[in-house]
């Protein structure tokens, strides 16, 4: 009786604290946050199964009936013709999608390993002048806006003979500028010294204690930001249009097919069906690791006494 009491007592507390004005007005407004995203992505999902007159008479019903023809028809016209060589090449969906997974998943894996790296050798050496000058350049370079460097950077390419192609692009990827630098920093500051001290006992060096100790430690964050960053390279289309056009992307692809004036995809229907095709292997990927992403669990085990 007196544990019921106690639970009851706690219960009640536990509701104060947390229905506060505050928090009422807080949880109202992620919801509204939340509905203002969802509902544009599922009123375009039905649109884009709609009949162009079907879409004309009811814009924001249900489709009446399906009409799946609309992704067969954005499958068919989802093509690009860029310059290559002398000549040009047309690139169909699925090769576009090729360009976009290397693109994608090897930027991705650039990006993460490279920030791993700087901000591994800047947490372990930080009393090293240079540590603290790449840590303030990493932090310079996110206040100040750079414009203007595409040019230099395309000169670059081209005198290195990297222009226009899809290793160019991965190439301009080696960068450890950004805020995952800053989290990887962290994360590497936070590690006990314990666990070098012991590698170090047993003999082990640097390169050794980076690759068979700190790596594995990291391996939830650097699967997190790999991840991040594989969802932001597979919507980015001004990389590949700038450093290498005739290597084209999904994106690119996307952006082409909305301005394209084919009577057969100029609906809305069409153009959000093609928006879907792009938009499903990424929706698909973050539902897949939607728990890794929200739990981002990055804490370890503790060093024994």
């Amino acid at each position: 009786m007196k544990l019921l009491q106690v639970n009851k007592a706690h219960i009640s507390y536990r509701l104060k604290t947390v229905l506060t004005p505050f928090n009422i007005i807080l949880f109202i407004g992620l919801v509204l946050f939340a509905l203002s995203l969802l509902i544009p992505f599922i009123w375009g999902l039905l649109t884009s199964f709609k009949y162009r007159l079907d879409y004309a008479d009811n814009a924001l019903g249900f489709p009446n009936p399906f009409y799946w023809q609309n992704y067969a028809d954005a499958y068919n016209n989802f093509k690009v013709t860029v310059p290559f060589g002398a000549s040009s090449a047309t690139y169909t969906l699925l090769g576009m999608a090729v360009n976009s997974v290397i693109f994608s998943l090897g930027g991705a894996l650039i990006q993460a390993f490279c920030c791993a790296f700087v901000a591994y050798a800047v947490a372990k050496f930080s009393d090293y002048k240079l540590s603290k000058l790449l840590y303030l350049v990493v932090i310079v370079a996110m206040i100040l806006p750079i414009v203007g460097a595409q040019t230099s950077e395309i000169r670059i390419l081209n005198g290195l003979g990297l222009y226009n192609t899809m290793f160019g692009v991965l190439f301009m990827k080696a960068s450890f500028l950004g805020t995952y630098f800053l989290v990887f920093h962290a994360f590497f500051r936070g590690l006990p010294k314990d666990y070098f001290e012991a590698a170090q006992l047993d003999g082990a060096g640097n390169f050794s204690i980076l690759f068979r100790l700190v790596l594995p430690m990291a391996r939830n964050i650097i699967f997190i930001v790999t991840l991040l960053y594989f969802i932001g390279n597979w919507n980015d289309y001004n990389v590949t249009l700038l450093y290498a056009p005739s290597v084209p992307v999904l994106s690119y692809g996307l952006y082409e097919f909305n301005l394209s004036n084919n009577p057969d995809i100029t609906s809305t229907p069409h153009k959000l069906a093609g928006a879907m095709i792009v938009f499903i292997p990424v929706f698909v990927l973050f539902c897949a690791f939607s728990k890794k992403l929200i739990e981002g669990n990055l804490t370890m085990g503790g060093v024994k006494e």
